[in-house]
Formats: C-alpha cells, sequence, structure tokens
C-alpha cells in the first residue's frame, strides 16, 4: 500500500514479461472474487497481495506434534512417508 502497488499496475510493464499473463491470470481471478466475497481462506504467502484487505494468522504447533499429524495423515500418499 505504501508502494501504491495493486493487482492491475503490477501486472504492468516488466512484471507482465516476467511472469506472463498466463500465470497471473488466477491471481487477478481470485482477486475479482474476493471483492464480493468476504468469507474466502486463502493458503499462500501472497494472499495480502490478492487480497489487500486480508489479515495474516500464523499458527504455531509443536515439532513432535507437526510430525505425528504429517505421519498418520490417512490421506497422505505412501510415498511422502
Amino acid at each position: 500500500d505504501e508502494l501504491n502497488i495493486n493487482i492491475d499496475n503490477f501486472l504492468e510493464g516488466p512484471n507482465a514479461i516476467l511472469f506472463g499473463s498466463s500465470l497471473l491470470e488466477p491471481i487477478k481471478i481470485i482477486s475479482e472474487y474476493a471483492k464480493d466475497h468476504d468469507n474466502l481462506v486463502i493458503d499462500a504467502r501472497l494472499g495480502w497481495f490478492v487480497v489487500p484487505e486480508s489479515f495474516k494468522v500464523y499458527v504455531k504447533v509443536d515439532i513432535d506434534e507437526a510430525a505425528r499429524r504429517a505421519f498418520f495423515d490417512p490421506n497422505r500418499k505412501e510415498t511422502e512417508k
């Protein structure tokens, strides 16, 4: 916000060449969707960029508990264990 950067002017100039318009199209779609929907969760480090009105939530978990949950997650592929 301090730099007056938003999704529209980010897609102009060198960034359009660097990222390519097809790569950034989902970002524009999500940004437009978020304008009309306020009940939205984005699991991404750039969520603040796509939805400037967003806020960050940090979840802290014990490393042993995180490992236990990951190891015993029934939805994990066998190759990830």
